[in-house]
């Protein structure tokens, strides 16, 4: 297993920003013979290790290039294509579209979301929702692919897709919406130490006319703009119908400190319960509210 943890300590590291920690994980993945029958079960861990480190280079094509390699050595080996496809697809996507590789986006795209109707994973749906949202270009399917993953518990997935469907909404015209989900994102990453991925995706949303503003507390006294990215999330999960115990879970934070937040959010918004929390939110987002039953915390 050497091998395969030395790529998922080169992940950690490169989206934390620590290249000549990722670079020392890499060297020795690559020196591993590696040999072991549970090794190529990880597999996909050095290669998406190994191209990241050329993204992070600004070397997209050489990235692109090491996992359609991969992809097309597995044909025929033990699990084929498919195996590997499951844990690549989304980089392979994302990558091919940057490339001008729409073809192969197609194909990955395609491939994983016949895997995601298969398997039924929530992980599996949220890849395949993002794959086909960057293909298209709509951003109401990377939403809902950051709700699936939400439900698989992937953070990393959850905070990619809101700045990639940021990007769309503010080449649409909603700059509003782009600025929340860019708050939103660099909470989440922020909170996984993802040091490279706040500096690209700031990058991106700069390039489309969209900042995130002041660090911390907004300057806004009350309404929407006066919450933090931390808030904006946990009012999400109460117009989604979590309970304070569901909700503290998901954000890895004690059940007192997510009724403080639910009781500074309806402050700022001068509301007086869960239920017109939900309804306010539901509104905000464009949709009618009602639509998903909210209970309340116990």
């Amino acid at each position: 297993m050497s091998r395969a943890l030395r790529g998922l300590a080169a992940l950690i590291a490169l989206h934390q920003g620590r290249g000549p920690e990722a670079a020392g994980h890499l060297a020795a993945a690559r020196a591993g013979t590696g040999n072991e029958t549970i090794a190529p079960f990880y597999a996909h861990l050095t290669l998406r290790a190994e191209a990241l480190d050329h993204e992070v280079r600004g070397a997209t094509e050489q990235a692109f290039a090491v996992l359609a390699g991969a992809l097309d050595a597995a044909e025929g080996g033990p699990g084929g294509r498919p195996a590997l496809l499951s844990f690549l697809a989304v980089d392979v996507v994302r990558l091919a579209l940057a490339c001008g590789e729409s073809a192969t986006a197609r194909q990955a795209t395609d491939r994983i979301e016949a895997i995601a109707r298969t398997s039924g994973a929530p992980h599996h749906h949220a890849e395949a929702l993002r794959c086909r949202g960057l293909l298209a270009g709509r951003p109401e399917l990377l939403l809902e692919a950051a709700e699936r993953y939400e439900e698989a518990i992937r953070p990393l997935g959850v905070a990619q897709s809101s700045c990639e469907a940021a990007e769309l909404l503010a080449r649409a015209g909603r700059p509003d919406r782009a600025r929340d989900l860019l708050r939103q994102a660099v909470d989440r990453y922020q909170q996984l130490g993802a040091a490279w991925d706040i500096r690209r995706d700031e990058a991106r949303l700069r390039a489309v006319g969209i900042r995130r503003g002041h660090h911390g507390e907004p300057q806004a006294g009350a309404g929407w703009d006066s919450l933090t990215a931390t808030q904006l999330t946990v009012a999400s999960y109460v117009a989604q119908g979590l309970s304070n115990p569901e909700i503290a879970a998901r954000m890895f934070v004690s059940r007192r400190t997510t009724q403080t937040h639910v009781s500074r959010i309806l402050a700022r918004l001068g509301l007086s319960s869960r239920v017109e929390l939900a309804t306010a939110y539901a509104r905000r987002q464009g949709r009618e509210p009602g639509r998903s039953g909210t209970r309340r915390s116990p």
